[in-house]
């Protein structure tokens, strides 16, 4: 995540997948959902999605484009065929976060996730990376500690899941500034 405008929390948003297809047949689409706290038409998104050799991927179909909720699916330019390794799709996007939260919830199993936020120097933030425990409904501190850098024009947030961590499907995590 970086905040691009301070004052509307402009939140340019980059997500890099490394994809693996457990499936038996070829995954020819990818099926993405992104929400936000203030409405958006699809069209103010500036959606961008690539994959590993930067092909600029066509979105198939728009099914949900909610003020508060976008649904879509992206055709790849070549089908990941089952097992298939070194596959990268990159998911661009901007929107407002005004509460000053995003939270990230997992629709399928991952071995990590690495959380890069960059913030303009001048912003006073108060960082908080928090799980989400989904049976109880409670959220705390994420472990390990998150690495901060204040730099000369930025402040970086640099956080990943432990190594020996596995993410499930519906896991969910809360990024707080």
């Amino acid at each position: 995540l970086e905040i691009t405008d301070p004052k509307s929390m402009m939140t340019h948003h980059t997500w890099i997948w490394d994809v693996r297809n457990t499936a038996k047949e070829p995954l020819r689409a990818i099926f993405y959902s992104l929400g936000g706290d203030s409405p958006k038409d699809f069209s103010e998104l500036n959606v961008k999605i690539t994959d590993e050799k930067n092909n600029r991927l066509e979105i198939i179909s728009l099914d949900v484009n909610r003020p508060l909720q976008k649904a879509f699916y992206v055709k790849l330019a070549t089908p990941i065929r089952k097992n298939q390794t070194g596959r990268l799709l990159k998911l661009e996007y901007d929107w407002e976060e005004p509460e000053r939260n995003f939270e990230y919830v997992f629709s399928s199993k991952s071995k990590k996730l690495k959380y890069f936020f960059t913030a303009p120097k001048d912003l006073q933030i108060k960082h908080r990376i928090l799980e989400i425990v989904r049976d109880l409904g409670e959220k705390r501190r994420a472990e390990p500690p998150a690495t901060v850098k204040y730099l000369d024009d930025r402040t970086e947030i640099v956080w990943e899941t432990a190594k020996n961590y596995k993410i499930q499907s519906h896991d969910a995590f809360a990024f707080q500034w």
